[in-house]
Formats: structure tokens, C-alpha cells, sequence
């Protein structure tokens, strides 16, 4: 009875056996847009939605979200950081500046690289995050400063993708003291709110379009 024929061997490589490995810790970057107001001092801020990435090093910003007259405020370094954006490619730097950023009842003064092309207006990086920021919290929707003042988390952003979240509760705000404003006019007024922290006051379309504001 013919035995059958065993498959032949491979001979062992000369490098060794090769070793398999499984990669164990893969780490995803999250970007939280959270609000706040930049500017020069406190009395010329202009509110804007922020990114904190964990992925980031330095905090960046960008030269259309710059107050007017920043080209005076900028300070040219001859070492400045060297930033990638997604796809690898080289940012240019124009400078560094230093801004004052208010978030809820935290501020603080914060040093940026300027920069032309970017894909988020103000990105915070983990320079900022690891000095300022206390917690994350993703299901709470929240951000706490170290002064345990915090913030809302407007959107959140992992591997490129927007991840789903549960919508913030509306708050209801409501004047401190009633004051009767000539029209068209602008004035700073005390008002309260039923949640804790920063809350961002959408504009009522409806109601400026019959007013004719």
C-alpha cells in the first residue's frame, strides 16, 4: 500500500522565528469644542468655540481669528515649534502671541502660535490642557478647570468622526434686575440661569426679525 507524501518542511529562516505582535494599546485622539471668549483684555473678548485637543502639543491659532491690530502684539522667535497638520504636511509660523481666554468663571493668559492655514480657527493643545484643565468628563458633556469652574462640551470628535452625544439641557436665563433700553442700542446686563457654569445664549431669529434687529 502506497504511504502518502508528507509536504515538505520550510527551512528555518536564519533571522529566527518571526514574533508576532498584537498591538495592545491604540491611542485615539479626542478634540472637545467647548466655548469661550479671546481677546487682548477683558474688555475687548470675543466669544469663540475653541478645540481642545489631546492629540496636540502647542496651542495654535489662526490669522482670521486674530483681534484687529495682533500684527503689533506679535513676537518673532527664531526657535518656534515645528507643526504638522493631518496629513503630514508642514505649518508655517508666523509668531507667537499671547491672548486672554475666559471660559466660565476660569481665565487665564495663554501664549499661541500664529499660523495661516489651519483646519479649527483656535486649537488649545496638551501644553494647555495639562496646566488648566482638572477633568474631562465625555458622558457628563462637561470640562472642569482646575479652579472647579466648568464648562459645556459642545461637540466631540474622535478619529476624525463626530461621536454621537446626548443633546445639553436648555437652560432658562433670566434678567437679574428688568432696565427698559433705548432702541438699538448695547448694553452689558445681569441675568441668572438654572445651570451651573457657562451657558451659551443662542440668538432668537424669530423674535429679531419682528423687532428688525
Amino acid at each position: 500500500m502506497p504511504l502518502a507524501a508528507r509536504p515538505s518542511r520550510a527551512a528555518p529562516s536564519p533571522q529566527g522565528p518571526k514574533i508576532r505582535v498584537n498591538r495592545g494599546l491604540d491611542p485615539v485622539y479626542r478634540q472637545y469644542n467647548i466655548p469661550a471668549a479671546l481677546g487682548f483684555d477683558e474688555a475687548r473678548m470675543r466669544l469663540m468655540t475653541p478645540t481642545l485637543d489631546t492629540g496636540a502639543g502647542p496651542s495654535i491659532i489662526r490669522v482670521d481669528a486674530l483681534p484687529k491690530g495682533w500684527e503689533r502684539r506679535l513676537h518673532r522667535r527664531p526657535h518656534l515649534p515645528y507643526i504638522v497638520d493631518v496629513n503630514q504636511n508642514p505649518v508655517s509660523a508666523r509668531g507667537m502671541i499671547t491672548l486672554r481666554l475666559r471660559s466660565g468663571g476660569f481665565a487665564a493668559c495663554v501664549d499661541f502660535v500664529v499660523v495661516q492655514r489651519l483646519a479649527v480657527p483656535v486649537l488649545l493643545g496638551t501644553s494647555f490642557i495639562n496646566r488648566h484643565v482638572e477633568a474631562l468628563y465625555p458622558r457628563r458633556q462637561r470640562v472642569r478647570w482646575f479652579t472647579d469652574a466648568s464648562v459645556p462640551n459642545l461637540s466631540c470628535t474622535a478619529r476624525g468622526k463626530r461621536e454621537r452625544c446626548r443633546s445639553p439641557r436648555d437652560a432658562t436665563v433670566r434678567l437679574a434686575q428688568r432696565r427698559v433700553l433705548p432702541s438699538r442700542t448695547r448694553t452689558a446686563m445681569l441675568v441668572t440661569a438654572d445651570l451651573a457654569g457657562q451657558v451659551l445664549v443662542a440668538p432668537y431669529n424669530r423674535l429679531h426679525k419682528h423687532h428688525r434687529c
